[in-house]
């Protein structure tokens, strides 16, 4: 239906211009109930017959022509007059270019309610909601009476068409149509629906068969008996030999379910002779022919090879030809694209790394660069290392140039660290667990031949053999680490047999074994590891407190690879956190030691850039004087850790100087007198330097930057003159350059007048204390070369194009990123981004006052009328990294001076769910919660009143506003306060509350 057919339409915009209700009503009992029949109320065109207007509308339904809603009626007529004339002229000129046809919102609200009314108690609400573009183009398919097929991936939800920021259904692109005229045309939209499940795909056919019912093409039943066929085959349990049928199957048969509906239709889309509509007629038909059912049989198996009678062989030659083994048949779209996607640009620091791996699934690039929040496999890709021939779970940053992650962290403690040899096996051979029955690795040693069984043969030989000379190599290189007094950590988990070999017999006697579970330092499994030192490390000696969750030993499936691994091989690489431990061991005993750290090739790096005159950003210049005069550790048990000193800190920590700062905590086991373990905190303090130790401290430091060649000419010929005069040369030189500017100021006072009353008034009253002409000659004066600024000072410059070069820089060409009319399509949005991250505009006291001014005036027009507004004042915190997450709210009602509060910690449930994508930091969740349980504790209190609304964190405060956010456990709670505002009716108003206005929460 067009817009000039439709009755909600027509309803809607007479009720806008001010067309009395029973109007409305004397209008639609003779039929004009449309802008299609309005239109043609009378045999004239709007104005040509004013006589003939008068006795065939106004007259019969105002009984005058004096009547106050005359004026409205005639305007009625001659928008209806236009748009159907207009509507004509679109049918006859109509391309396949065009856009589809849009149904009207009133309208799609309309139709949307009856069909509510109808299917209760399905609600067509959320992801059952379709698309307007959805809608559109099966409201298309109507006008032009023809059956166009829709993708499953085309079958959107509104909320999807929403909550998309990237779509831009304004956005117009240039086209030509059927005759070589180029014009205009609507850019398709980009969303896609997701298929990624059996009920995503029901849900998109169930989307399908709402916008069907609302384009007026198939009924909703109709289209549910469609699904319904479909997914009772598609669920039906197939005979013995044949597969089930699937998605592929489906897909298919609905593609020709529409030809044959397009067949039925070749006519164009007529109603039945009951009033059916178009498709209905002919569904049931196509659904009892045999087409669809052929194409939805089940398959036969695929026939099982046979199994090999073949005796025990030797072991496959590694020369053997790729071509014989086995591989999945690649297609050449598939080929092409695994091509296209290995031509994705990089990142600059992985350049040189590849974006998939061999089967073509794509990596993440955060995952390599350290910065996913996500603590597995995530939509961005698989978390495996991107160099190429890595394929390891590992980041990139921690296989730079072949590293192994302990040599990455001894590297981000400040040592120089190169990692000799990787020629490990590629599985474990000494494991314990080898002797265990059942589905475990063949065992290759055992306690009776650590060495080695002897009817080893073939490829296990070789492991061992390999292994053996890696064990060999370790104990020498013990040996002379000890022998030259170098700290030495040899590694290996506690039961295996590599401890029972020969080159571990008969250690020197500074080695001792220390004992750890790598699950405190970050691993999935409970494995327990030795370490062989030469030295006593306090941080290596933490065993599992059975406080968290284990994966099982066995085997496991890698989800990187889809193939079955034993556990004891994912198991191999040391935990993030323990590689931190192992640096931070080595770097403590070589300060112990007394000797000094190298530079990193990472400082030395920065070093050199300083020296050109280039100062990194941020903090990656090295530093050149500590904030801290000296670091003291304390060793607690079960106290409570200050971050700073007071004077009222309790013990252990009393003793430290006042102001101290916690630089870091960890934890330790220690063995007690009697043999007993105890866990227990050793925690760095940091002692700050006095203002007076640290500014002589730094007099004393040169900077790399403090060099003549980094100083501009100017500077420097300023800093040399200072150098080769006396203080009174100085101060003579300053007062005369002064007295001869302060003159110059005088004599062009009047022509600095008269130029300024030339100016623009805005600009005039910004510029009112600057003496422009006075700057132009000090400019001049400085060889300033800028010869556009005093243009630009005066008369403004654009915000567009290519700025012209100042000369006091180097030129730099950037780019245009969009055109000038895109800026102006984004400002729309974006003067309210720029408005919203101005952090002036609370605490600024001329904006504050200007807004108080504003509503002040707007309470005297009663823009705010009704009963005085509930206030209501909600907050969260997040404190020690999500430990601890708490929240509460204060409801005051000046009304009946009612007042309410609650406060509590959030549920485990929530903060385990929030947590669960690595995030440490839920204050923003923490903030959005007692929203939404404030809305649903007082319900009674909230509902239909007006509330003035306390947030005090930004990025819920936008999002509570938008009613979006692109973290789905925020858009999920914004959901339920979506919901709740509706049942509610609540008219709210939101303000920021400054931190230093927060309600006490334990204060009376």
């Amino acid at each position: 239906m067009s817009l000039v057919d439709s009755t909600a339409v027509f309803e809607a915009r007479a009720a806008s211009i001010g067309v009395p209700d029973d109007v409305v009503a004397a209008m639609a009992l003779k039929g004009w109930v449309s802008h299609g029949t309005y239109a043609f109320a009378v045999a004239t065109q709007p104005g040509a017959d004013e006589q003939a207007f008068l006795d065939g509308v106004i007259i019969p339904l105002l009984g005058g022509a004096d009547h106050i809603a005359a004026p409205k009626l005639r305007r009625l007529f001659f928008e209806s007059h236009t748009l159907t004339s207009a509507e004509l002229r679109r049918q006859v000129d109509s391309t396949e270019q065009e856009a589809p046809r849009k149904l009207p919102a009133p309208e799609i609200s309309q139709r949307m309610e009856m069909l509510q009314a109808r299917i209760r108690p399905l609600i067509v609400a959320n992801f059952m909601e379709p698309s307007h573009h959805l809608i559109n183009s099966l409201v298309q398919c109507v006008e032009d009476g023809r059956v166009r097929y829709i993708e499953w991936s085309r079958c959107t939800s509104r909320t999807q068409e929403v909550n998309n920021i990237k779509e831009d259904g304004d956005l117009k692109i240039w086209k030509t149509d059927s005759t070589g005229t180029i014009k205009a045309t609507t850019k398709e939209p980009s969303i896609v629906a997701s298929l990624n499940t059996e009920l995503d795909v029901h849900n998109a056919l169930r989307r399908r068969g709402v916008a069907y019912e609302i384009a007026q093409a198939m009924t909703f039943e109709v289209h549910e008996a469609i699904i319904i066929y479909f997914f009772f085959e598609l669920k039906k349990d197939p005979m013995e030999g044949f597969g089930q049928v699937t998605l592929q199957q489906v897909a298919a048969a609905d593609r020709e379910l529409h030809v044959r509906l397009a067949e039925a239709t070749r006519g164009g889309f007529k109603t039945g002779p009951a009033g059916e509509l178009p498709l209905d007629i002919h569904v049931k038909r196509i659904l009892d022919g045999p087409e669809l059912k052929w194409m939805l049989m089940p398959l036969p198996k695929r026939a099982a090879g046979k199994p090999t009678t073949d005796g025990p062989s030797k072991p496959s030659n590694d020369a053997e030809s790729k071509r014989n083994k086995a591989e999945p048949n690649k297609t050449k779209q598939d080929s092409l694209k695994l091509k296209r996607l290995k031509r994705t640009p990089m990142p600059k620091k992985l350049v040189g790394c590849v974006p998939c791996n061999d089967e073509g699934q794509p990596l993440c690039f955060a995952f390599n660069l350290g910065t996913c929040a996500s603590s597995s496999d995530c939509p961005k890709g698989l978390h495996m290392c991107c160099k190429k021939g890595c394929n390891k779970r590992h980041a990139f940053v921690a296989c730079i140039n072949e590293e192994v992650q302990p040599v990455a962290a001894s590297r981000k403690r400040g040592t120089a660290a190169v990692k000799v040899d990787d020629s490990r096996p590629s599985e474990p051979v000494a494991k314990r667990e080898r002797l265990v029955t059942g589905m475990q690795p063949a065992p290759l040693r055992s306690e009776q031949f650590p060495m080695g069984l002897p009817n080893l043969r073939g490829v296990a030989k070789l492991k061992v053999q390999a292994a053996n000379r890696l064990y060999s190599f370790a104990r020498r290189v013990i040996d002379l680490c000890v022998a030259m007094n170098i700290p030495v950590i040899c590694e290996n988990p506690r039961r295996s047999l590599m401890w029972n070999t020969d080159y571990f017999n008969d250690l020197p006697s500074v080695c001792r074994f220390q004992h750890v579970h790598s699950c405190m330092y970050g691993g999935k499994r409970k494995k327990r590891t030795s370490f062989l030192l030469n030295f006593h490390a306090q941080n290596l000696l933490l065993e599992c407190d059975d406080k968290h969750q284990h994966l099982p030993w066995g085997l496991v499936q890698d989800n990187a690879f889809s193939e079955i691994k034993f556990s004891t091989s994912l198991e191999t690489e040391y935990p993030s956190g323990l590689c931190k431990q192992l640096a931070s061991a080595f770097v403590d005993r070589l300060l112990q030691q007394g000797k000094d750290i190298a530079q990193t090739p990472l400082q030395m790096e920065q070093a050199q850039r300083m020296g050109s005159g280039l100062q990194p950003r941020g903090g990656r210049a090295p530093l050149l004087l500590s904030d801290f005069k000296f670091k003291i550790d304390v060793t607690s048990e079960d106290v409570d850790i200050p971050s700073h000193i007071s004077e009222s800190v309790h013990p252990p920590f009393q003793g430290i100087p006042i102001h101290s700062k916690l630089i870091s905590s960890r934890l330790v086991s220690e063995v007690g007198d009697e043999g007993e373990k105890r866990t227990r905190a050793v925690s760095t303090f940091g002692v700050f330097r006095s203002p007076f130790e640290f500014l002589h401290r730094a007099m004393t430091l040169e900077h790399p930057l403090d060099t003549p060649h980094n100083v501009d000419k100017c500077n420097l010929k300023a800093i040399l003159f200072i150098r080769d005069h006396t203080a009174s040369e100085v101060v003579q030189f300053r007062a005369k350059q002064l007295k001869k500017y302060m003159s110059r100021a005088a004599q062009l006072s009047e022509e600095e007048f008269r130029f300024k009353e030339t100016l623009d008034v805005d600009v005039r009253r910004v510029l009112e204390g600057k003496r422009l002409l006075l700057f132009t000659e000090m400019a001049a004066d400085a060889n300033v070369g800028d010869e556009t600024l005093f243009q630009e000072l005066t008369e403004g410059f654009r915000l567009t194009g290519e700025m012209p070069q100042s000369k006091q820089f180097p030129a730099k060409l950037k780019p245009a990123m969009i055109s000038v009319q895109q800026l102006r399509e984004s400002s729309v949005w974006a003067k309210k981004m720029i408005h919203s991250s101005c952090r002036r505009v609370g605490s600024d006291p001329e904006i504050a006052k200007a807004v108080f001014e504003e509503t002040q005036q707007q309470l005297k027009v009663e823009a705010w009328s009704g009963r005085v507004p509930i206030i209501l004042f909600t907050d969260g915190a997040c404190e020690n990294e999500g430990a601890l997450v708490t929240h509460g709210a204060v409801l005051f009602d000046p009304e009946s001076n009612l007042a309410l509060m609650f406060g509590d910690e959030i549920p485990h449930e929530w903060t385990s769910k929030w947590k669960s994508e690595g995030r440490k930091q839920l204050i923003c969740q923490a903030e959005l919660f007692p929203v939404i349980i404030a809305k649903n504790t007082w319900k009674d209190f909230l509902k239909g009143r007006s509330i003035l609304w306390f947030i005090d964190n930004n990025s819920s405060l936008a999002a509570i506003i938008r009613s979006y956010s692109p973290v789905l456990d925020n858009f999920e709670m914004l959901v339920i306060n979506a919901r709740l505002d509706t049942e509610l009716q609540l008219q709210k108003m939101r303000t920021m509350l400054q931190s230093h206005e927060r309600v006490k929460w334990g204060g009376k």
